[in-house]
């Protein structure tokens, strides 16, 4: 191994900021002959001067294929973190919570009574979630669990049977963001 090697092993390993125990882990594994930590510490110091040369092109290799230390590579976010929300959330928007709000003064249901007829599966849905999110204390919802409420809403009090000049009306606090 000659001077010019060592300060190519020494600017690899500046440049990745990678670990010679790493580099000595991951070698063995590709080629199956063992190099040690203390054995990339020794070339890089010169106490060692000689690597198999199979060796020494996989250790080249391995570290040419990492990213720079000093350069932070960007990694798109899942799309449930895009927003901060756990996998399967929606954020609630104003117009979302203002439907939640028209459906529940048009239907008038009691939201107590009305969770006990859910389903099993949505047994965490309670009456304080839904107003929740009504009232705009909870920002995001359970995806499945908001699309269950609103098509229950909408396909379980078809609006013919409840139609009336006094439900068509939003209470005041339903919608306030939206002018008239």
């Amino acid at each position: 191994m000659t001077e010019a090697d060592r300060d190519v092993l020494a600017g690899e390993f500046e440049r990745t900021g990678v670990q010679p125990h790493v580099v000595g882990r991951e070698i063995t594994i590709q080629t199956g002959h063992t190099l040690t930590a203390a054995r990339i510490r020794g070339l890089l110091k010169g106490t060692k001067s000689q690597i198999r040369e199979d060796l020494w092109h996989a250790v080249l290799q391995w570290l040419g294929k990492k990213p720079d230390a000093n350069k932070p590579y960007h990694v798109e976010p899942p799309p449930h973190k895009a927003h901060g929300l756990r996998l399967g959330y929606i954020p609630i928007t104003d117009e979302m919570r203002c439907e939640l709000n028209r459906e529940l003064a048009r239907t008038k249901v009691e939201l107590k009574r009305w969770v006990r007829t859910f389903p099993s599966r949505y047994s965490k849905i309670s009456a304080q979630r839904i107003s929740n999110w009504k009232t705009g204390r909870s920002r995001s919802a359970n995806g499945k669990e908001w699309q269950f409420v609103v098509d229950t809403l909408l396909l379980g009090y078809p609006t013919d049977k409840i139609d009336t000049p006094a439900s068509r009306r939003l209470p005041r606090h339903a919608c306030p963001h939206i002018q008239k």
